[in-house]
Order: structure tokens, then C-alpha cells, then sequence
């Protein structure tokens, strides 16, 4: 009787959540970034060290893929596309893996960043292999990257453990980035300001222009050329509205939601009708 009263008056008393307890790791944790230009090249992984090791063809085996670091396996990422020793590499977050060897290593970027290491490596997954040559270096106990710029659009992301040091180059569009931005910006500002003109009746012709800004940035789409023959029907010219309402629907049919499409619809209706003459008068 005791040990049941005792077994309830346990789950009756309140304990606090139980809370997660915070274990430092043997290899710890590391990231390292930097911005070229306006693009970020961050590389996250764990620093193991060296403690009196044979590394190379030791703890480390040639000829098979190495996580480059310890526990889960490290990852680089490009805000941006950029070029890895020449080759062209999407903007994402990758794993980063070595195949190490005596005079020759390869680097991999493979495109399946949650990765535990290298027994769950998958070749198929292989955005780019590079050949690189490792470098002697002076001694360094616990691995580490960085990442080196080199000039305005170009940098060198380098892992430096043991006495060898690991080079791959990355090189940014800077130029190329900026203006796209630009770009899209511009295009994103002169539509808004045509579909503010265009939803007061107000300023017309700038508006107009404006979509023409719009599409003269970012090229023709559904929006800004609906834009323009709504601006164009407004401005009492309907018969230029009609092809550009007509390219609007071309480009729309099959691309939009049926309740847009009914609409973009509706408009081709009332232009075509305006055009011919035959809208009724209100």
C-alpha cells in the first residue's frame, strides 16, 4: 500500500522540462564567410585537430571521399552563381568534399547538403569535380578554412591542416550581378509607378513610359504588357492596345490561374470592342 501511495505522490509532483544538455565537442564547430562583391561565400564545418596523428594516408585515406572535416559533413555556399576553378556553379548551399591523394586531390561539390559524411556521399549528386594540387604549408593543429579575397570579383577558399594547404578558386560576376539587380529594381519601380497611374487615371503618358521602362529592364511579361494596354485603352488608344493585349493572353494561356486568365479575358473583350467602335457608350 506504501509503495502505491509513494508511486502516485511521484507522478503527482511537478519536475521541471527536462532541458537539453549542452556537450562540447571534440572537433568543434567553425563558418567562415565573406562577401565579393555582393555575393557571400560561406563554408560550415568542424574543426578536428591534429593530436600527433598520421593524417595523410592515415586518420585520412587516400583515394576516397572525405567529408573535409569531422561529424557531419562540411558545406559551401554561393549567394550567387559563380565560377569554382573556371566551371560554373548555380547559387545554393552544397556539401564539400575531398578525394585525397599523394600528389593529386580532387574537390567535390556535390548538390545534397544534409549529409552526415561520406558514407552517405552519392556521386550522381555531383555538381562539379576539380583537380587541384595540395601545397606545402606550415603546421596547423586544427583544420580550418578561409576564404581569401584576391581582387574585387575573385577569392580563394583554402583548407589549411596539418603541413599541406588546399587552394580553389572562386570568381563572381560582380559586374553582372549588380546590374541585374539594377535591373530588377528598375523594372520593379517603373511598374508599380505605372500601376499607380494606371489605377488613378492619372498621368497616363508617364505612365506609360514608365511601362515601357519596365519592360524595356526586364523584358515583356504578362503584367507589364497588360499594364501597357490598359494604359494604352485609357489614353483613347485602343488599336495599339489590342496587339499588345493580344501578345498579353499569348503568353498567359497555359501560364495563369483560369480566374486571371478570365479576367486578362475581360480586357481583351472591352479593348477589342473600343477598337472596332462597337463598346457601348455609357
Amino acid at each position: 500500500m506504501f509503495k502505491r501511495f509513494l508511486a502516485v505522490l511521484v507522478l503527482l509532483i511537478p519536475f521541471p522540462a527536462v532541458a537539453q544538455l549542452a556537450i562540447p565537442r571534440v572537433s568543434p564547430a567553425a563558418s567562415v564567410t565573406q562577401t565579393i562583391g555582393t555575393t557571400k561565400i560561406t563554408v560550415d564545418y568542424h574543426r578536428p585537430g591534429v593530436k600527433g596523428r598520421i593524417i595523410w594516408g592515415g586518420l585520412v585515406p587516400y583515394d576516397q571521399p572525405w567529408r573535409m572535416g569531422a561529424n557531419e559533413a562540411t558545406t559551401i555556399s554561393f549567394s550567387d552563381p559563380v565560377k569554382v576553378n573556371g566551371n560554373e556553379v548555380p547559387a545554393g548551399k552544397y556539401s564539400f568534399f575531398a578525394i585525397p591523394g599523394k600528389a593529386k586531390w580532387t574537390l567535390v561539390i556535390n548538390k545534397d547538403p544534409n549529409q552526415g559524411g561520406a558514407s552517405g556521399y552519392d556521386q550522381s549528386k555531383d555538381a562539379l569535380r576539380v583537380e587541384v594540387t595540395p601545397a606545402k604549408a606550415e603546421h596547423t593543429e586544427w583544420m580550418r578554412f578561409t576564404i581569401e579575397p584576391t581582387s574585387p570579383s575573385a577569392a580563394v577558399v583554402r583548407l589549411n591542416w596539418e603541413k599541406i594547404a588546399i587552394p580553389i578558386n572562386v570568381e563572381v560576376d560582380v559586374a553582372g550581378i549588380v546590374w541585374k539587380n539594377v535591373d530588377s529594381t528598375l523594372a520593379s519601380t517603373y511598374g508599380g509607378a505605372a500601376s499607380w497611374a494606371l489605377d488613378r487615371g492619372e498621368r497616363l503618358e508617364e505612365g506609360l513610359a514608365w511601362t515601357d521602362q519596365a519592360i524595356a529592364a526586364s523584358g515583356e511579361n504578362v503584367l507589364n504588357l497588360w499594364t501597357k494596354a490598359r494604359l494604352l485603352q485609357k489614353l483613347g488608344r485602343s488599336k495599339e492596345a489590342l496587339p499588345v493585349m493580344e501578345k498579353t493572353l499569348t503568353l498567359a494561356r497555359g501560364n495563369v490561374p483560369a480566374d486571371f486568365l478570365a479576367i486578362l479575358e475581360g480586357s481583351h473583350a472591352s479593348i477589342k470592342a473600343d477598337a472596332s467602335g462597337t463598346a457601348k457608350k455609357k
